[in-house]
């Protein structure tokens, strides 16, 4: 949510997803995005390999070892941007 509200806000042209595998981080991006009252950033938990749905742009922040690798497999196989 850190990097995802921040550019939501920013660039409401865009939908945003943000992923995360604890369920803590998720329950507080949403608190986060119904404050704010975006409407084009939503959270998810997964595992960045279970998310298929098409996107433009990937961005991994305190992501490392296997998961960066993961974030660069997956918007390769979507074509985007990393």
């Amino acid at each position: 949510g850190n990097l995802a509200l921040p550019l939501a806000h920013l660039l409401p042209h865009l939908h945003f997803v943000a992923i995360d595998l604890k369920k803590h981080a998720i329950t507080i991006l949403e608190q986060r995005v119904e404050e704010s009252g975006l409407v084009n950033v939503r959270a998810d938990e997964c595992y960045i390999e279970a998310f298929e749905e098409p996107f433009g742009v990937a961005l991994g922040l305190h992501v490392c070892g296997p998961a960066s690798n993961a974030v660069i497999q997956k918007a390769s196989a979507n074509a985007a941007a990393f």
